[in-house]
């Protein structure tokens, strides 16, 4: 009654799809997205997309216990480690060059806390 132990596991499907991309066209000239009504290099695009946008967390595992010391003091502790896929992706710069992005994320966290009612 006075002690809690918990456990918890969470899975979030990774919202930033992989494709490769060309950065220019076959005239050597390069090539566009419309990003909200602007359009900017294709090889920009997908750079901010891959290594600026790294939180590609899908799996979450978390253990925690609590202990109930009396009525009106409590302590808890717990643990967070969160993992994902890396996403990779190949293609062209906007000069035209064979390029590489690459990102991937895991996360840690450790939280104690202490509760006091009156």
């Amino acid at each position: 009654k006075q002690l809690a132990l918990r456990a918890g596991y969470n899975y979030g499907n990774n919202p930033v799809d992989e494709h490769d991309f060309d950065g220019v066209d076959a005239t050597g000239q390069p090539n566009f997205e419309e990003v909200q009504g602007n359009d900017i290099p294709t090889y920009y695009y997908e750079t901010f997309r891959i290594v600026g946008f790294p939180a590609l967390i899908g799996h979450h595992i978390t253990a925690g216990i609590g202990y109930e010391f009396s009525k009106s003091f409590s302590a808890n502790i717990g643990y967070m480690y969160a993992w994902g896929d890396p996403l990779e992706e190949e293609g062209t710069s906007i000069i035209g060059q064979p390029v590489e992005l690459k990102s991937e994320l895991t996360e840690q966290s450790l939280e104690f806390g202490l509760t006091f009612r009156f």
